[in-house]
């Protein structure tokens, strides 16, 4: 077997090039262009992910952060929106910026932006449902029916409020954490370090980020990681994210469907 030097892929003795990342195999050091690190093609792995991570995460923490400063304790669901936008622009320009060869690589190292096939979407979404119904089922828990933290004050504040937090939930969020955690964020990490740790990692980071929607209802964090490990199943199984987008979009349709329920019976 040939060992690729630059990404660490074991190769067949009659390969030229790398199947990895396209580099010639057992070239000497003076072979010009792709041979040169410089002019190697990159490819998607741990460093890289983490930095398309940051530039998606950064607009959202800064805006948490100005919210904080100014004492005010309550989110406004434009800038909740506008930084959603920000960061998803962010990440996908530099997923393309840095890692173009990676994007549609539907390989378990790659970040499978790809739809896929209809038949895997539906029963993505007929996952995703059954599991967000499971979720808002659990005995002996009332879930998401009291606005303890601030992005619950948005949910059940009836009118143009909570209208925009379902277009964040059940529109905006699901693609792009989808084309993040079990695309960029998995390809990249089970490139460097093997897919059960990209697994773990992914699935614990993807419970952190959700902290504030269950501070206040410790159980509901199993229905989010029954929902991450269902997306990521599918992303792997079907080779693609688009499977894994519909899980998401059935599991936060179930939660939105509650908020909705909830607020009118208050009223």
């Amino acid at each position: 077997m040939k060992i690729c030097d630059y990404c660490g892929k074991e190769n067949e003795e009659a390969m030229s090039f790398c199947v990895g990342c396209g580099t010639v195999l057992n070239a000497p050091k003076d072979t010009p262009t792709i041979l040169q690190p410089k002019n190697r093609p990159r490819i998607l792995n741990a460093r890289f992910a983490t930095v398309i991570f940051l530039a998606y995460m950064v607009p959202q923490f800064f805006y948490g952060f100005l919210t904080g400063v100014t004492a005010s304790n309550r989110l406004n669901p434009m800038g909740i929106i506008i930084s959603l936008i920000i960061g998803g622009v962010a990440m996908i320009w530099m997923a393309f910026a840095l890692i173009p060869k990676s994007i549609k690589d539907t390989s378990p190292i790659g970040a499978a932006w790809v739809l896929g096939e209809w038949k895997s979407i539906i029963n993505g979404l007929i996952i995703g449902l059954i599991i967000g119904t499971f979720n808002e089922m659990l005995p002996l828990v009332a879930k998401h029916h009291t606005a303890h933290s601030p992005f619950h004050q948005i949910a059940f504040t009836s009118g143009l409020p909570q209208m925009i937090w379902v277009l964040i939930t059940v529109i905006m969020a699901p693609p792009l954490e989808e084309m993040l955690f079990r695309g960029i964020l998995y390809g990249g990490y089970c490139k460097s370090f093997g897919s059960l740790r990209a697994a773990i990692f992914i699935t614990l980071l993807f419970v952190a980020i959700h902290f504030p929607y269950y501070i206040h209802d410790l159980l509901a964090v199993f229905g989010i990681i029954a929902g991450a490990l269902a997306t990521l199943w599918c992303r792997l199984h079907w080779n693609a994210i688009g499977p894994a987008v519909a899980v998401h979009v059935g599991y936060n349709f179930i939660i939105a469907f509650s908020v909705i329920y909830w607020t009118w019976l208050k009223h």
